[in-house]
């Protein structure tokens, strides 16, 4: 029991900043995307632009030339229930977190009811 009591509190805050943690700890590199809508994947040769980069203080550079037109954006980002919300200008990208560990982020973006795009990201060390 009282071990138990020495790794509880590790358990219950360590959950919460392990995402954050995976996040913040690389710049992320898109390697494919996948429109659900046309049910393909979009080619993996394309040139998906630079990494995606999160920092600790909150704010994300990203680009996105599929979504957001070319160049950078610069905006914050914020973790919620498994979601990470990407806010640029009056924007907010709400993508659903499929997976994050240190070697891949896997992300899911809703376009419509019947449409979304699945990311990729690989870490870039």
């Amino acid at each position: 029991m009282k071990y138990f009591l020495l790794f509880l509190p590790l358990f219950l805050f360590g959950c919460d900043q392990s995402q954050e943690y995976l996040l913040v700890k690389n710049k992320w590199k898109i390697e494919r995307v996948i429109n659900s809508h046309l049910n393909k994947l979009l080619p993996e040769n394309l040139d998906y632009g630079a990494p995606w980069d999160f920092k600790k203080d909150g704010t994300a550079i990203i680009n996105d030339k599929y979504f957001l037109g070319s160049g950078f954006s610069e905006g914050s980002w914020n973790l919620t229930n498994n979601r990470l919300i990407i806010s640029i200008n009056e924007v907010s990208l709400d993508f659903q977190i499929i997976e994050l560990t240190e070697s891949k982020l896997k992300l899911r973006l809703a376009l419509n009811e019947e449409s979304e795009l699945e990311y990729d990201f690989i870490p870039l060390n």
